[in-house]
């Protein structure tokens, strides 16, 4: 069930402008969703056997607004419009759960699960996992012979120093080059000095805060132009795997950037960390994976010509026009390396992105 208020304008002014806008909120309940049933049912264990109940409840609020501009004046003829939306989207309740995870939906090999959850509070398909500060460093341990510097970086025994959070419950021997995680949990009204699963919380959200769109179409005498382009702002994007992570389940690819730039003792990074082959790394879900998916695309320029009629009548055609057309072909967008029009579940590298099209063609009547 849905109750929806909108409050509206919708004008025309000054014979070549209009102006749409909404200010709405949508309260939609009863949402269907997965819940865990007795065994004794017979329905199974499996994510796919738990039966849809209807327990969600869902907000939406948001602004929407569209501008347009439409004219013609001497040999030109204008056509403009851009729409942008501002949007809050909140869990309100989960039939009595703190979230449901979407480990059914979430795609990619072998990925840790968990990651994708609708928790009430936050945006539906929220990120969760531990929130990552930094990476650690020589200067963060101590090792044989009261740290004796004359003893080599790889044959040092390295313990982590007191005053760090103990990560040993998510990291079995914490190193140089590692992912340093922030100490979250306040199980007695102060933090309990552990990394452990205790400290996984919200890292972002797969929600977009703004969207936007234009087009636009113009004409000057024969030639015409056509742009379509589009962009989402305040949406992150959780990514993992193979080109990522390093060394993926033992077999997975690194980049060259990742390569050049890892943490090292002659290169004491505080942005990446060092190289491993092991999955207990592998999987622990940080935001040191998430990134801003915040992007704007062209997704369309077309150009045309069409011949003046008495230029092809001797040639016996009634209309020729010639078309060049860019599908793609541009992204403006600080994700690293992938599309990031890239589904929400997909927290792996595995997808295959947009490509660029060029067309050329040409429309004839005889």
């Amino acid at each position: 069930m849905t109750e929806q208020t909108n409050l509206g304008i919708d004008a025309s002014f000054f014979n070549n402008y209009s102006l749409l806008f909404n200010v709405f909120s949508k309260k939609t309940t009863d949402i269907l969703g997965r819940l865990d049933v007795p065994l004794s049912l017979g329905l199974g264990s499996g994510s796919n056997s738990k039966p849809y109940q209807n327990i969600g409840t869902m907000m939406n609020r948001g602004v929407e607004l569209s501008l347009g501009y439409d004219n013609r004046w001497n040999n030109w003829e204008l056509h403009a419009v851009l729409n942008g939306t501002y949007l809050e989207n909140e869990v309100l309740d989960l039939g009595g759960l703190d979230y449901i995870a979407h480990n059914d939906v979430v795609s990619g090999y072998s990925p840790p699960s968990n990651i994708i959850r609708s928790h009430i509070g936050y945006p539906f398909g929220s990120y969760f996992g531990f929130i990552a500060d930094g990476i650690y460093q020589v200067p963060d341990f101590i090792w044989q012979n009261d740290s004796d510097p004359a003893i080599d970086h790889y044959d040092r025994e390295y313990m982590l120093k007191p005053e760090f959070a103990d990560p040993t419950a998510v990291v079995r021997n914490p190193q140089t080059g590692d992912i340093k995680f922030k100490n979250i949990s306040v199980p007695d009204g102060e933090k309990d000095g552990m990394i452990t699963n205790d400290d996984i919380t919200y890292m972002g959200s797969s929600q977009p805060d703004y969207l936007l769109s234009f087009s636009l179409s113009a004409h000057y005498k024969r030639l015409y132009l056509s742009m379509l382009g589009q962009g989402t702002f305040g949406s992150n994007a959780y990514i993992m795997g193979a080109m990522i992570t390093p060394f993926w389940g033992g077999r997975g690819n690194i980049s060259q950037e990742m390569a050049d730039n890892r943490w090292t003792i002659e290169n004491p990074s505080d942005q990446w960390q060092m190289l491993y082959d092991d999955s207990q790394r592998a999987n622990l879900v940080s935001t040191y994976y998430l990134q801003n998916a915040s992007y704007f695309r062209m997704k369309n320029i077309e150009i045309g010509y069409t011949f003046d009629k008495g230029f092809i009548d001797k040639a016996g055609i009634d209309e020729l026009r010639l078309i060049f057309s860019i599908e793609n072909p541009f992204t403006l967008t600080n994700l690293y390396g992938f599309d990031p029009e890239k589904p929400l579940n997909r927290i792996t590298g595995d997808f295959h992105p947009q490509i660029r099209i060029y067309s050329f063609g040409f429309n004839l009547k005889i």
